[in-house]
């Protein structure tokens, strides 16, 4: 590779050491040269991509990326004389073979998952991470010289990111509270957290540039690390405070190693202060920023809103007093206990939702549940046991062993300071993977690919450069048609299977809030038939669809097609309560009280705070005039929310109810009742209700 003497400093020149000779992509066209550029691009535009008239952006940006994996792989096929070294060594690599195993183990999962189904669902995702991660290795293995313009694409997609974001938050600072303020910045990402850990995995590459650059490239990538850095303050997701603190502390590391090899002070201060400097004037920008949206706003409001100061945020990290903190801590201590009782395999791919559903049972008061256990590694660990969980970290025990080697093998080199810095990206990768739920986030897992795609190419080509003519093996001829041919076959059903993915969510956009609502207009064939069979629960909230459109059906009189839906609706989530509840409700209609009563305790007893099956369980039972379960049923709600009057007042009535009458415990309950709630109308009402009972009873 040639020395940029104008660009590049002299201590980043090429390890002399040989490299063997690959075969180059054909002279006589410089389109194709620069195709697998146009390809990363195209990867990217991932962020780019909406809901397509879906319920949120999973479905459209997965199935996006299932093309894009589509063209590349057909590229590759076409180039078929070009990639034939790259695929064997690629295969060559044991990480590779690790994230193989680790998709098998999922699969395998599948046979045995709580919630087969889902697990298909998450298997295609995990799937089309592999697959880019395999294409753009490949696409760029032993060609490293053109790793450069990897890193200038991602720092312009972030400086894009960043610019939109802050355009948008300074145009709503007058219209908006700082919360909504900060929520109209995630763009295209499912929520804030998602957007800021997808910027933050691009900061390592705007470093590399500052690093490695001088002049105007350095004070372009200096640019676009002051607006993401502010734009990161802003959003102020503590997971990426704390990948942006690190990937700082670990460029100011890699300057130090350089600087023990090159000796040079004007270098090491220059890299140095340009980050420092524009850091400290991203923490004052995004404190002005902060304060002129909060005076902006014509409420007069001084507050931050619920997502505070960036100190709030941090000092927030580990706190005991923080719910959030405190939230995320009981959803991997359950994961981890689940994954303690079931060490071998756990719940199956992608069925930590519904496993962690029994869980929650003390803390959630509604039908919202906690999908994902805001740590991947643990949720591994739940979802396929410990040779899952084992088999994820080790991808990055991997990762960190090729960087490291291949950085120190040569620390001044362009190859190894891009893999050093990849290798930081990754790292970012993995605090968002420790703190979160990138496991299925269309944009995360393409940066991890792209920064895992860093690491590998640095480390083959350092690996190769020390392998002798006569030690290396010829590829095996047709190795790119073999692997475009069983990529192709495996994505056919892949793009298949995430068509009919983004196709529910478009129908979940158009019909769930309706059917929860049992309020839709249109006709009953039109709103079954716009479901396909996959995926089978809500994205969102993940309540079953067919027992949602089970209900819809009873509703409309075809009780027998009912049944069928409502019985696969309970398989699909039998922690919900979901259908047990519409089952509830359905043998009350028709007066079958004892088979209202049953699946109403069902209901109460897996879910006790929640109010709508507390209603329904009182509701049902008082007609068996079962009082003893009244008591029972009160008394486990009540334990939960012993200030609500909501809970007395149902008791009450249902009781005076099942009881035909008022004995003297019923009157000391409602007496009970006026004491803690003495101005409740209807307390009141129930108290002289039960009164006037009693005195007649006597």
């Amino acid at each position: 590779m040639k020395k940029n003497k104008k660009n590049t400093p002299k201590s980043s020149s090429v390890s002399e050491s040989a490299v063997l000779p690959v075969p180059e992509i054909k002279a006589n066209s410089v389109l194709i040269r620069w195709i697998p550029l146009l390809l990363v691009v195209l990867y990217l535009g991932v962020e780019w991509i909406g809901p397509w008239d879906g319920i949120e952006y999973l479905g459209s940006q997965w199935l996006y990326l299932m093309m894009v994996n589509f063209i590349v792989v057909g590229f590759i096929y076409s180039q078929k004389d070009t990639y034939q070294s790259a695929i064997r060594s690629v295969f060559s690599s044991a990480l590779i073979w690790v994230y193989l195993t680790l998709a098998m183990w999922a699969l395998f999962s599948w046979l045995y998952a709580l919630n087969a189904t889902e697990t298909l669902v998450c298997l295609v995702r995990l799937a089309t991470a592999i697959c880019i991660l395999l294409n753009l290795s490949i696409l760029f293995y032993q060609r490293t010289s053109e790793l450069r313009y990897v890193a200038l694409i991602a720092a312009f997609f972030l400086l894009v990111q960043s610019a939109i974001s802050l355009l948008y938050f300074f145009k709503g600072s007058s219209e908006l509270t700082f919360t909504e303020l900060v929520l109209t910045m995630r763009l295209n990402a499912g929520n804030k957290n998602i957007y800021a850990a997808s910027m933050v995995v691009k900061i390592p590459f705007v470093l590399l540039g500052i690093y490695f650059y001088k002049n105007a490239f350095r004070i372009f990538y200096a640019g676009v690390f002051l607006l993401a850095a502010i734009t990161i303050f802003l959003l102020n997701s503590r997971t990426a405070l704390v990948a942006l603190a690190m990937s700082s502390v670990a460029y100011l590391l890699v300057c130090i190693i350089a600087f023990s090899k090159e000796k040079s002070i004007p270098s090491l201060a220059a890299r140095l202060l340009i980050v420092i400097l524009t850091f400290g004037m991203a923490v004052i920008s995004s404190q002005v920023a902060t304060n002129y949206a909060k005076f902006s706003f014509n409420d007069g409001s001084t507050s931050s809103g619920q997502y505070g100061t960036v100190e709030q945020r941090v000092a927030s990290i580990g706190s005991d007093s923080d719910e959030s903190t405190q939230a995320r801590f009981r959803l991997w201590a359950s994961a981890w206990d689940y994954a303690q009782k079931h060490p071998f395999m756990g719940c199956g791919f992608g069925n930590w939702k519904l496993a962690s559903i029994p869980y929650s049972r003390e803390y959630n008061d509604g039908l919202i549940v906690p999908i994902h256990a805001h740590n991947d590694f643990v949720e591994y660990f739940a979802e396929l046991g410990f040779p899952g969980g084992i088999l994820y970290a080790s991808l990055f025990l991997f990762f960190a062993v090729y960087g490291i080697r291949t950085y120190l093998h040569n620390p001044l080199s362009e190859d190894s300071v891009f893999t050093i810095f990849s290798l930081i990206a990754v790292v970012a990768f993995a605090i968002d993977s420790s703190l979160n739920f990138p496991k299925e986030e269309p944009m995360n897992q393409l940066m991890l690919a792209v920064a895992g795609m860093g690491v590998l190419s640095g480390y083959t080509s350092w690996k190769n450069s020390a392998v002798t003519a006569a030690e290396n093996k010829p590829a095996i001829d047709g190795l790119p048609q073999i692997y475009s041919f069983v990529l192709g076959l495996i994505m056919l059903p892949m793009l298949y299977i995430g068509y009919q993915i983004w196709r529910s969510s478009v129908s979940q956009n158009l019909y769930v809030q309706e059917l929860n609502a049992v309020t839709l207009t249109a006709p009953v064939d039109q709103v079954v038939n716009a479901f396909p069979s996959i995926p089978n629960l809500v994205s969102n909230t993940v309540q079953p669809i067919e027992g949602m459109l089970g209900m819809y059906l009873w509703k409309n009189q075809r009780v027998e097609e009912a049944e069928r839906f409502l019985r696969r609706g309970q398989k699909a989530n039998p922690y919900m309560m979901y259908v047990e509840n519409i089952r509830a409700n359905m043998y009350y209609q028709k007066e079958k009280w004892d088979s209202a009563a049953y699946f109403a305790k069902l209901c109460l007893y897996e879910r006790p705070r929640n109010p709508t099956y507390y209603q329904t369980f009182m509701a049902c039972v008082a007609r068996t005039y079962d009082t003893a379960s009244l008591r029972k049923g009160f008394e486990l709600y009540n334990k939960y929310h012993p200030k609500d009057a909501f809970c007395w007042n149902l008791y009450l009535s249902n009781m005076l109810n099942a009881s035909q009458g008022a004995d003297a415990r019923l009157k000391q309950m409602a007496d009970s009742a006026m004491r803690i709630f003495p101005d409740d109308t209807e307390i009141k009402k129930r108290n002289q209700d039960i009164s006037a009972a009693f005195a007649q009873r006597r």
